[in-house]
């Protein structure tokens, strides 16, 4: 009987697995891992630049309109209360011709001098205003008109300067460029008691940077509660829109400087 019992085989599957089966297991269990998490991978990539396209798509939508009634605003401004302040000046004029009195005859042109800044100051908002009048000057020229409206209040010291050779971009992006420089300014004129403004303009070999700086009564950069605006909403949103960087460095009583950095503009010059 002993004999007999050696003489059984052992069935297939009982015996005990050899390398010969592990092998073949391992290398298709990690190809499967392989491929479930290269899968996983490609599907959150596809995903996430989706997401990223849609909120571009949402950007430029809000953005379209932004400059859709800004252009409203400009041309009514310019069709209508520019053209009361040029009948204005008309009468103003036919009125100095019946003025005998000294008094009256420099009231008269006191108020001369008024209207003609105001036709000054409401010819440089429109032009800010105007998406088409931007992008037919370009980005430099417009900022150098944008801080020459800041000093005609002759509070703040304005300078622009420019670094390096100066490349023009597409006109959609030097706009939205200087939306991102008109907020910045806007922000200095109103809140920051500053008396010195400086753009620095930087043109490097790929390379696009914008510097605002101020000596203004500055703030805590670290709070959040300094980037809830919808001012520094905008500023983002434009900035996501060239494909840059925006950073602000600001303490209190020591200024601010607001940095936007396009890293390429290489791409943006061939693709305008």
């Amino acid at each position: 009987m002993a004999w007999v019992a050696s003489s059984f085989c052992t069935p297939a599957f009982m015996t005990a697995p050899n390398d010969e089966h592990i092998l073949p297991l391992l290398i298709s269990g990690t190809l499967v891992v392989i491929m479930f998490s290269v899968a996983l991978v490609v599907g959150t990539f596809i995903y996430m630049r989706k997401q990223n396209e849609h909120e571009r798509e949402k950007s430029k939508l809000l953005i379209g309109e932004q400059e859709g009634t800004m252009d409203h605003i400009s041309k009514e401004i310019h069709d209508n209360i520019g053209q009361l302040l040029a009948h204005l000046k008309m009468n103003n004029s036919a009125l100095s011709k019946h003025a005998t009195g000294e008094r009256a005859v420099n009231l008269i042109e006191n108020s001369k001098t008024i209207i003609d800044l105001t036709i000054t100051n409401i010819r440089n908002i429109s032009h800010s205003l105007n998406s088409d009048y931007i992008k037919l000057n370009g980005l430099k020229a417009v900022l150098q008109q944008e801080l020459a409206y800041i000093e005609l209040s002759e509070e703040i010291i304005c300078n622009l300067q420019t670094v390096g050779n100066t490349v023009t971009l597409p006109p959609g992006q030097e706009l939205l460029i200087y939306r991102i420089a008109q907020e910045a300014i806007h922000n200095v004129s109103k809140h920051a008691k500053a008396t010195q403004l400086q753009i620095t303009l930087t043109y490097g070999a790929a390379t696009f940077t914008m510097s605002i700086s101020d000596n203004g009564t500055g703030f805590d950069a670290t709070s959040q509660q300094a980037y809830t605006g919808i001012g520094f909403r905008n500023m983002q949103q434009r900035t996501k829109l060239v494909n840059g960087t925006l950073s602000i460095v600001s303490h209190p009583a020591k200024g601010t400087t607001i940095t936007l950095r396009i890293a390429d503009i290489r791409k943006m010059i061939l693709t305008r």
